[in-house]
This record gives structure tokens, C-alpha cells and sequence, in this order.
């Protein structure tokens, strides 16, 4: 079993989640037939409300975001039930990692899986939601990853690091 360092499950602006509600009492309300049961009419109501109802699923699934860091590396997913994006950094490949503050809209174009510029270089973001994440350096481009809790995974990581390095060094 996997020693877990940190954990974080982030959600994405909660207007997303109205919005797919919205979608998916769209497309139950489409799918009740009517009373005048006319059958091409009733085909495509019944075609749309499965599109609404999945296209509902689809976005309560992919906002979402979740973070570990276990004793030898970090990882990060986005997607609840169907994961979509994994990214796994391993901890000897780390450089450096600092918490950081940064506005969520100029800095990588907004949420998800982007490319930007954070002080003046290319860098890697992922990010669900606030403007605090923590950056890390691994000798390729740099990777901002967006948390809730900023100090605390870079204390994870910086503990695992050591914990990771200690391990192998000879006693």
C-alpha cells in the first residue's frame, strides 16, 4: 500500500454544476413522452434528451481535478468517474517547489490543462479553481499545479523528496 502525502479533490466554479443539473433535467423532461405521440417528433425528443442527459454526465466528470502525492511521486488527474488527463511527476526528477500566488486568468488562459507564461517563462498549468498552486521545477518545463491548499503540497512534496532521498542514501 502507497504511503499518501497529500490529497486534494477540487471541483471547478460551482455554476458548472447548475449548469449540468440544468442540462440533465433538460434532457429527463425531453425524454417523458407527450400525449399527442406523434413518432418522429417523440424519436428526436427522445434523441435529445439522451444528448442533454449526457453531455450533463460528461461536464460533472471532467471538472474535476485531483491531486496526490505519494512516497515517490506526484500525481494529478482530471476526471471523477472516466479520468480524462494523468500526469505523474516522479520525485527524484524535482528540482525545486514553492507555493505561489498567481491570477487564474492571466497566467495560463484560465482552468484546466493550459500553457502560459508564468514569470516570463513557458509553463505547464493545472488548475481547477483560486489563484494559489504550487510550482514546480523539473529541469523541463516548469509545471504549476493549482491548489486550495498551496503550503501544505509543497510541505508533501518537499517531505516526500527528503523522505525519497533519505531512503536511498547509505546509512
Amino acid at each position: 500500500m502507497r504511503n499518501v502525502h497529500f490529497y486534494e479533490r477540487q471541483s471547478f466554479h460551482p455554476l458548472l454544476y447548475v449548469l449540468a443539473v440544468g442540462l440533465g433535467v433538460f434532457g429527463l423532461v425531453m425524454l417523458v413522452p407527450s400525449t399527442n405521440a406523434d413518432q418522429p417528433i417523440e424519436a428526436v425528443k427522445g434523441l435529445a434528451g439522451f444528448f442533454f442527459l449526457f453531455v450533463a454526465v460528461i461536464i460533472v466528470n471532467v471538472m474535476t481535478m485531483t491531486t496526490w502525492v505519494y512516497d515517490d511521486e506526484i500525481r494529478i488527474q482530471f476526471g471523477r468517474l472516466i479520468p480524462y488527463y494523468n500526469k505523474r511527476i516522479p520525485l527524484e526528477k524535482i528540482a525545486s517547489c514553492c507555493a505561489v500566488d498567481f491570477p487564474p486568468v492571466r497566467t495560463g488562459g484560465g482552468r484546466g490543462i493550459r500553457m502560459g507564461k508564468f514569470e516570463g517563462r513557458t509553463t505547464g498549468f493545472l488548475k481547477a479553481r483560486g489563484s494559489r498552486g504550487v510550482l514546480v521545477e523539473t529541469g523541463d518545463t516548469p509545471l504549476l499545479i493549482g491548489t486550495q491548499y498551496a503550503d501544505k503540497l509543497a510541505g508533501a512534496i518537499e517531505q516526500a523528496r527528503h523522505a525519497l532521498r533519505d531512503a536511498g542514501s547509505p546509512a
